[in-house]
């Protein structure tokens, strides 16, 4: 079974990923990589190509990941009609990375 966690990024007080977040981390046990984060304008997710070592995506090596991640873009998708991530982003990463497959959601919350 592929687990995912999702970090998100945002207000303190922010409840649930679906909570007027505009930036959430997605990261999946078999390496894949997404992110979803507001440019300003509208919000934007972009995707992965090769998965990554998943040690990566453990504790102090924050720097690392996004550095080896920026040469990795596969694709972007742009929401020009969202402000916050909702339940259509959030299965928009999920059908691209894990179609068909059950998944474990795990969520961390960072300030």
């Amino acid at each position: 079974m592929l687990s995912l966690r999702i970090e998100r990024h945002g207000a303190q007080f922010t409840e649930d990923v679906l909570d007027d977040c505009q930036h959430a981390d997605f990261f999946f046990s078999n390496g894949y990589l997404a992110t979803c984060y507001h440019n300003e304008e509208h919000m934007i997710t972009e995707y992965y190509q090769k998965p990554m070592d998943v040690q990566l995506f453990g504790p102090d090596k924050e720097t690392e990941l996004w550095e080896l991640a920026e040469t990795n873009k596969i694709a972007y998708n742009e929401w020009p009609d969202k402000q916050k991530i909702d339940e259509e982003m959030i299965t928009d990463v999920l059908d691209y990375y894990a179609h068909g497959e059950l998944v474990t959601v795990e969520e961390n919350f960072y300030e």
